[in-house]
């Protein structure tokens, strides 16, 4: 027989709708009244400029590479808009689907492809280069991480020999996630997706497990992925599980979508929601730029978002229904989609569209 599609993600198609409607919006402020964009660092294996949906070149990136042409590589110093293996790529298209007004650094770090015993591949994160890479976003200001990958910490009993600039390079990465929590930057990372490996103690998670957020894989309506390991660690659960590309107008035919799975996946979609929690203070900012008290009011807001505490705050606000099943999932289209549908297709007048979203913002923050 033929394959049947999954199911589309009911989370993902909420959060387009409402991707659409707060550009309806954004359109209507005057160009020099345009919101501050919000800074994400993706620290990944460098995205594809060509495959980069940029929805009308809304969308502001730019890069770093944090490859050493020292590491006897075929191709030295490869440039930050190309992706080693795609990863980095499906990471940016995931996070700016949910919220294209950002600032994207895409940071290329450094990877190897290891074979194990019974053939079975793994890609090795170089620990100096993520460390970099980490250290520069801080430097850039950035307001959010996201990272999805893993490095095995080293612990005393470790069997494997290791030599001592790795040691050195893994010491660089734990200062420089230190450093990221101490300047106050959301940090968000993915979960294994192996139930046999217990990534708890893996970087970045284990140098900051009470401040980073470490998100799982769950299916379109919330369940967490079966193969998704040790659930007590996981802060939240996002789609991850066959999730379809965006719509791309260079796609004829849906069956040419793909379909993306893994805890990776879902912490894009993490820390692009997390960017549009924030780019909705600064919006309100703007469309209040001439009425002090308002704008002070989503000043505060904005301020109170930026911090761990604040946002995590904002993602239980989200889960509006006291009996949903799993209170790591963020059932957001009741928040979000129930709002995108008034704005697109039911309130006429545009200054009630907008006393939805104040609405919205004061409902995320306190």
């Amino acid at each position: 027989g033929s394959l049947t599609a999954p199911p589309d993600h009911g989370w993902i198609e909420s959060m387009e709708m409402f991707r659409r409607a707060l550009m309806t919006l954004h359109e209507t402020l005057p160009k020099e009244n345009r919101p501050g964009r919000v800074k994400v660092a993706l620290i990944d294996d460098g995205v594809d400029r060509a495959d980069l949906t940029t929805y009308q070149n809304r969308v502001e990136v730019t890069g770093m590479s944090y490859w050493s042409p020292s590491m006897g590589t075929t191709f030295q110093n490869p440039s930050w808009h190309q992706s080693t293996h795609g990863h980095g790529t499906i990471m940016a298209n995931s996070i700016i689907r949910i919220n294209p007004w950002v600032s994207l650094y895409a940071m290329r770090i450094q990877d190897d492809v290891d074979i194990g015993p019974r053939n079975e591949v793994s890609i090795r994160i170089h620990a100096g280069s993520a460390a970099g890479a980490i250290e520069d976003a801080i430097i850039l200001k950035v307001d959010i991480i996201s990272i999805s990958w893993t490095i095995r910490n080293l612990v005393a009993q470790d069997a494997r020999a290791v030599n001592g600039q790795e040691e050195k390079a893994i010491k660089s990465l734990k200062k420089a996630i230190e450093n990221a929590k101490e300047h106050g930057i959301l940090i968000f990372c993915s979960a294994s997706d192996d139930v046999k490996k217990k990534g708890a103690g893996t970087l970045p998670y284990s140098q900051a497990r009470e401040y980073i957020f470490r998100i799982g894989a769950a299916d379109a309506y919330g369940w967490s992925h079966k193969a998704t390991e040790d659930q007590q660690t996981i802060d939240y659960f996002l789609p991850g599980y066959q999730v379809a590309d965006d719509f791309h107008p260079r796609i004829v035919r849906t069956e040419e979508l793909k379909y993306r799975d893994g805890s990776s996946v879902a912490t894009a979609l993490a820390a692009g929601l997390a960017s549009l929690v924030l780019y909705l203070t600064n919006l309100m900012k703007m469309y209040y730029c001439t009425d002090t008290k308002n704008m002070s009011k989503f000043s505060k807001y904005g301020d109170l978002l930026r911090t761990r505490d604040g946002l995590k705050k904002a993602f239980e606000n989200m889960i509006t229904d006291d009996n949903y099943k799993d209170k790591k999932f963020l059932p957001v289209w009741d928040l979000f989609g129930s709002r995108a549908k008034e704005i697109l297709n039911n309130i006429k007048d545009p200054g009630a569209k907008w006393d939805l979203l104040d609405e919205l913002c004061r409902k995320l923050a306190t």
